[in-house]
Formats: C-alpha cells, sequence, structure tokens
C-alpha cells in the first residue's frame, strides 16, 4: 500500500477515535408536552412552564405546547397576558383545537374581553359540540352583561345538550 494512501487511512480512522460512540438523544416536543402536562397536574406550574417552553425551543409552531404553556399560565397568578398570547398562538396554529379555543374564551373572560371570550367559546363548542361547559360560559357572560333572552337561549341549550 503507497505511504500517502496508509496515511490518509490512519488520519480516517484517528478522526472516528474521537467521535463518542453514544450521542445524547434529542428532545422530543411531544415528549416534553406530555410531561409538562404531567407536571401541570401535579400543579408544578413553574416545571410545566418550563418544561412546555423547552417543547417551543424545539417546535415554536407546536400548538399543543402553546395551548400547555398557556393553560399553565392561566392557572398562574399574574399569567393572564402570557396566558391570553400563548392560547391565541395555539388557535392560529391549529384553529380546530377546541380545548385551546375554550381555555382562550376562560382567559378573554378573566380580562373582561367579553365579546372575544363569547367568540372563543363559541368556536369551542362548534369544533367539539361535546364541549357544553362553553354553552353554560355564553351564557354566564349574556347574564353578566345583561341580555337576558341570549341567556335563555344559551343556557337551555346547555341543559338540553348536557342531558343528552
Amino acid at each position: 500500500m503507497p505511504v500517502k494512501r496508509q496515511c490518509a487511512l490512519l488520519l480516517l480512522a484517528a478522526g472516528f477515535s474521537m467521535i463518542p460512540l453514544s450521542l445524547p438523544a434529542r428532545e422530543d416536543s411531544g415528549v416534553l408536552y406530555e410531561k409538562g402536562a404531567a407536571q401541570a397536574l401535579e400543579g408544578r406550574l413553574d416545571d410545566a412552564i418550563q418544561t412546555f417552553t423547552r417543547s417551543l425551543e424545539i417546535n415554536p409552531y407546536y400548538a399543543r405546547a402553546h395551548y400547555g404553556i398557556g393553560k399553565a399560565y392561566l392557572m398562574r397568578e399574574g399569567g393572564l397576558a402570557k396566558a391570553r398570547r400563548h392560547l391565541e398562538r395555539a388557535v392560529e396554529l391549529d384553529k380546530r383545537m377546541a380545548s385551546a379555543h375554550y381555555y382562550l374564551g376562560l382567559a378573554h373572560m378573566f380580562a373582561r374581553k367579553y365579546e372575544e371570550s363569547l367568540h372563543s367559546f363559541q368556536r369551542a363548542y362548534d369544533y367539539d359540540p361535546g364541549m357544553v361547559q362553553a354553552l353554560y360560559n355564553i351564557a354566564s357572560i349574556y347574564d353578566y352583561l345583561g341580555l337576558e333572552y341570549m341567556v335563555k337561549i344559551y343556557y337551555s341549550k346547555y341543559v338540553t345538550e348536557s342531558a343528552e
């Protein structure tokens, strides 16, 4: 074997010996979402927010991670503005995610943005007719606004749908 070729093979072999045999596993945004959701259920909101943030660092277009972090901020005192921002982003990314519309409706309601809240609850119900609690919230907002006729319509629909 020529000397130049032997040297090239030795350099190539030396280069391979520097590569670690086991590369660290890359985090998966879906796995991180599930971990963050479990942390939130345990009441560990700060940990959940950190985990959802890591998920979004991997994939900033992951609607479920925006939903998860928005919901966590909604449960955390002082997190209303961030909750609304993330939940709005979740419904931008996945327009048919009924649960994101529902929690966005709650966030708007807490911020006293009643018109936006009504629209979010209506979309939640439209995308998931089993989400009858959205009808109750719509009736409650109309009650607060003093629109008795609308209260009767939505409360009646809530009672009928709940019985099924």
